[in-house]
């Protein structure tokens, strides 16, 4: 007789190999960004005895040109201003002087033009000063007779007071222009009986009509003191 089979065993599946975890990598640790040094500031050299010499003359220069404009005497005002000119050597006090001269040339052609405007008054006419109205009794370019309140006053063109100097110019120059406004704020700038800021509203006005004063209107600002 056949002896009976004995079961044939499956065979089992293979079992696939569990993967070793793979560790999470360390990361490389940054360094903190070194600080941006502070600039090093310039080391301006101290002035010589010789060049705090010369720049106290060039202050000095541009301080007496400043006080002869306010004196309505333009021609010692010239004369300071080219020494400051000459005088002036480092940048900053460079462009002080240039700015004393549009200074100067403004004033300058603010009183050539009261000087104009006196030559031509009627003797019959009549000038607005502020609120008041005031007869012409004669007029030249060197002098003028007023009549105010009754009585008879006699100017000579340095002596104007400060009203009637500005309302000659107003009538002889077009204030339609912007340059006649530039041409009052200098005036006012330097008379010594103006507030600056009278000046400095002239000047903004003259710079809403195209004049170009930015550079000038500075110059209401400089210190002319060591």
């Amino acid at each position: 007789s056949i002896p009976p089979l004995e079961p044939v065993p499956r065979p089992l599946p293979e079992q696939a190999p569990v993967p070793m975890p793979v560790p999470d990598p360390t990361p490389e640790p940054v360094p903190d960004p070194l600080p941006t040094p502070a600039p090093v500031p310039e080391q301006v050299p101290e002035p010589t005895p010789a060049e705090r010499a010369a720049l106290g003359a060039a202050m000095r220069a541009m301080r007496a040109t400043r006080q002869a404009l306010a004196d309505r005497n333009l021609p010692l005002a010239m004369s300071k201003l080219a020494e400051s000119e000459q005088l002036a050597k480092l940048p900053e006090h460079v462009a002080m002087a240039a700015r004393l001269r549009d200074l100067y040339e403004c004033v300058f052609q603010f009183w050539k033009g009261v000087s104009a405007g006196m030559a031509q008054l009627n003797s019959t006419g009549e000038l607005q000063i502020n609120n008041t109205t005031v007869a012409i009794v004669e007029s030249d370019n060197e002098r003028i007779v007023i009549r105010v309140a009754g009585r008879n006053r006699r100017y000579v063109l340095k002596e104007l007071p400060s009203g009637l100097a500005m309302a000659i110019a107003r009538n002889w120059f077009d204030e339609t222009q912007p340059d006649t406004i530039v041409y009052q704020g200098a005036f006012l700038a330097v008379d010594p009986n103006a507030d600056v800021e009278r000046a400095r509203a002239k000047w903004q006005e003259a710079a809403a009509r195209g004049a170009k004063v930015d550079e000038l209107m500075q110059v209401l600002d400089d210190d002319y003191e060591l």
